[in-house]
């Protein structure tokens, strides 16, 4: 994902029958382009597995109060491209580098946990949605 070459609809639109690079995961609306952002943030058919993230992120932030000042920053008022690019890479964003400069690795991991559990998460619903129509 990061490297920006995760498999898409709006990527393998140049090879397969989906021109329009729309969102082919069942369940989904069918009207989005199926990009990054739309998988990690938006894709109805993906909204139970981000719920469940949110709660997790909610739960872990409660351990500092450091982490739970990034995490609600990311979670409220963040614009897309930053809610992505934190959950891609969060190690270079200023809060996150002040955090591993006063507290060490060991926060700073459980942010590293965090991303990398949402977007896992993401990928795993949307192989089990997949699966469970493939046998439908």
């Amino acid at each position: 994902m990061l490297s920006g070459r995760y498999v898409t609809d709006k990527l393998s639109r140049h090879w397969t029958q989906n021109k329009a690079g729309i969102c082919t995961i069942p369940t989904c609306t069918g009207q989005d382009l199926g990009s990054l952002e739309h998988l990690l943030l938006f894709c109805p058919a993906l909204s139970d597995a981000r719920e469940r993230m949110v709660a997790l992120w909610q739960a872990v932030s409660k351990e500092h109060q450091e982490l739970q000042s990034i995490l609600g920053s990311v979670l409220s008022g963040q614009t897309v491209e930053t809610f992505v690019q934190f959950l891609l890479d969060c190690s270079c964003f200023p809060p996150v580098i002040r955090l591993q400069q006063n507290y060490g690795l060991q926060l700073v991991s459980r942010l590293f946990y965090l991303t990398r559990s949402w977007c896992h998460s993401m990928q795993d619903e949307q192989a089990s949605i997949r699966k469970v129509n493939d046998f439908s």
